[in-house]
């Protein structure tokens, strides 16, 4: 009886393997709800009527990185209290409050302003002397810090004033108050906020 042997032979097939490097790359993740912005300096501040404050706008990506070259908008809640500049320069027009806002890039970031009104100062009076006796005349103050709701007060007492300039008033003295000899003190006194009475000349 012949036997016919079987030779099993088994093939192993060589996959070559490609070993591929990764290199790393950097990427900005932008968080959720990241979005551009506008920041106003100083955030809030105090003027005078008259009186200025120039602000500065800064601009930052979703990434919070400043972005210079950014041109900004600038505008005023409320343009009788306070004006901005295409510049961002504020102006104080009366007392009260605005809210001063800068524009771009698609934001926008603002600054609370608080207008008070100046402190009065006299330099001057004209005339400085009048006769006993002699009739009612016109009193003219010169200074600094007057606004049309100035008075101008003889003796501390109110008298009829006309506003001129924010440096000059006039004011009408009765007969009544050089009626006798003496001295008069002249002051002036704008109203609050801010305000007060100035020295006595």
């Amino acid at each position: 009886m012949s036997h016919i042997r079987f030779q099993t032979f088994f093939f192993m097939a060589l996959v070559p393997v490609l070993l591929v490097g990764c290199s790393e790359v950097e990427t900005n993740v932008v968080g959720p709800g990241s979005e551009p912005s506008v920041s106003v300096s100083p955030s809030s501040a105090t003027i005078s009527v008259a009186g200025t404050r120039q602000l500065l706008a800064t601009f930052r990506d979703a990434n919070g990185n400043v972005q210079s070259g950014q041109s900004f908008t600038w505008s005023s809640s409320g343009s009788a209290v306070a004006t901005v500049s295409s510049t961002g320069l504020v102006t104080g027009v009366s007392a009260g409050s605005a809210t001063i806002t800068a524009s771009g890039g698609g934001a926008s970031g603002t600054a609370a302003i608080s207008v008070t009104n100046p402190a009065p100062s006299i330099s001057s009076i004209s005339p400085n002397s009048a006769t006993a006796g002699d009739a009612e005349f016109t009193l003219t103050v010169t200074g600094s810090g007057f606004m049309a709701s100035s008075v101008v007060k003889w003796d501390g007492s109110d008298r009829t004033t006309t506003y001129v300039s924010e440096t000059g008033l006039q004011a009408s003295i009765p007969a009544s108050d050089i009626a006798s000899a003496g001295t008069a003190q002249v002051t002036v006194t704008n109203p609050a906020p801010g305000g007060g009475t100035s020295s006595a000349v």
